[in-house]
């Protein structure tokens, strides 16, 4: 069965309550801001979504997408795990830097058996342009 996406967001950092479960995500952004010379955005983050139907191990993967060519320059590929389906099955991953080989529009996509299973927007721009 097709595992749910519930929500995905690119985050400065996320952490989980060892007593509670509950996440906390701070710092969420869609706009990555680089300067002119670079090629990706180096601070460290975080992709945070989480999932329902998930039936015991499930084999997923993440892609940065470029929207103005659809060609992948980031591919991550994982699994998760959980034995009921009616929990939410929190999933964050590190990314210590991310690929801006443009400014432009570029996207998360997460899949499952090959099908998409949802996306999140990230723009991308240059700063520090002389005019």
């Amino acid at each position: 069965m097709k595992p749910s996406l519930q929500a995905i967001w690119l985050a400065d950092t996320a952490s989980q309550d060892e007593n509670t479960g509950k996440v906390t995500v701070s710092g969420m952004f869609d706009c990555v801001e680089v300067k002119a010379e670079e090629t990706e955005f180096a601070s460290p983050a975080v992709v945070f979504f989480a999932l329902r139907e998930v039936h015991g191990r499930v084999d997923l993967s993440l892609l940065l997408v470029d929207l103005s060519t659809d060609e992948a320059i980031l591919r991550r590929l994982f699994a998760v795990q959980n034995d009921n389906p009616l929990a939410t099955t929190d999933v964050v991953l590190n990314v210590p830097s991310i690929p801006v080989p443009h400014p432009g529009s570029f996207a998360w996509e997460l899949y499952w058996n090959e099908e998409s299973i949802g996306t999140s927007r990230l723009e991308a721009v240059v700063v520090g342009l002389e005019e």
